[in-house]
């Protein structure tokens, strides 16, 4: 099991060192080229964090206090002299923003500031535990509950690896990112039915985070969790036709631009049809 004072070591590095991760949760539908670590692909990664994920509030705080080193970012090894984020995107990108904005002369920090960014205390993530179960776990008890919180999708991500990759129990896994072991079950049971639709032939290219929640619900209602023939053992709906029916459902359609099904219909209307053969049947066929 990860522990965290075995597997950290204390660095000091430049900024030109740290590369942003594109395949951090936070960034899951991001979509990278083939090098998610060449110049181009982290300044549209910096980019997406400035522009989407509130990292201007953290640009102002740092030209007004300079970087505090108190919540110190962690990394990996990427190769000799560079390091990859494992904790700590946003920051990066702040730190980046600003040190570009100076070179550019767009804008004039004082001396403090700028040598506050200089060099950077960091933590590196061990070769023996720079793994992605580390790794998501190191980010997932700061934003499950804490920092910036991440979205269900991501929770679902963090909770499978802790329980298929780290081998918890439900039970551990609930005492480590600090939630109750029910909602880590429909946690990882929706991420099971949102990686089946990824992985569908027919419907993972229109498959997206945003439905999560309806994967949540679908296990959750025990009528809609028996129409689908949810399989414990193998941690997947066996029925084609049900599935067929509930993708083309929560897909948007071409001419409204909205689902059929919303997560809360999945939740509080589905159920009560699927229980009525007629209202069942006229919803299937329609």
């Amino acid at each position: 099991m990860f522990h965290a004072a075995e597997s950290l070591e204390l660095l000091v590095l430049s900024p030109d060192n740290l590369l942003l991760d594109p395949l951090n949760p936070r960034l899951v539908d991001t979509q990278c080229q083939e090098d998610p670590f060449s110049d181009w692909e982290q300044e549209v990664v910096r980019r997406i964090l400035v522009n989407n994920f509130s990292v201007r509030p953290l640009i102002e705080s740092i030209l007004r206090l300079g970087f505090l080193p108190m919540d110190r970012m962690v990394v990996r090894r990427h190769d000799k002299t560079k390091f990859v984020m494992v904790e700590g995107n946003r920051r990066l990108a702040a730190i980046k923003t600003i040190l570009g904005d100076t070179k550019r002369k767009a804008i004039q920090p004082s001396p403090a500031v700028i040598d506050s960014l200089s060099a950077v205390e960091v933590l590196l993530l061990k070769p023996a535990t720079a793994c992605d179960s580390a790794a998501l776990l190191l980010q997932g008890v700061r934003h499950i509950s804490g920092v910036k919180s991440w979205g269900p999708y991501q929770q679902g991500r963090l909770i499978n690896s802790l329980v298929n990759d780290s081998k918890m129990s439900l039970r551990e896994a609930a005492l480590t990112v600090g939630l109750s072991p029910s909602r880590v079950s429909v946690l990882l049971h929706g991420y099971y039915g949102m990686q089946q639709m990824f992985e569908n032939a027919d419907y993972g290219h229109q498959a997206n985070t945003a439905m999560f929640s309806c994967f949540e619900q679908s296990y959750c209602k025990l009528p809609v969790r028996q129409w689908l023939d949810w399989d414990e053992a193998e941690h997947r709906y066996k029925s084609e036709a049900s599935l067929r029916i509930f993708y083309e459902s929560i897909i948007p359609q071409k001419t409204t631009g909205l689902p059929r099904l919303l997560a809360r219909d999945v939740r509080n209307y589905l159920p009560s049809v699927l229980q009525h053969d007629e209202a069942k049947r006229s919803f299937s066929e329609e």
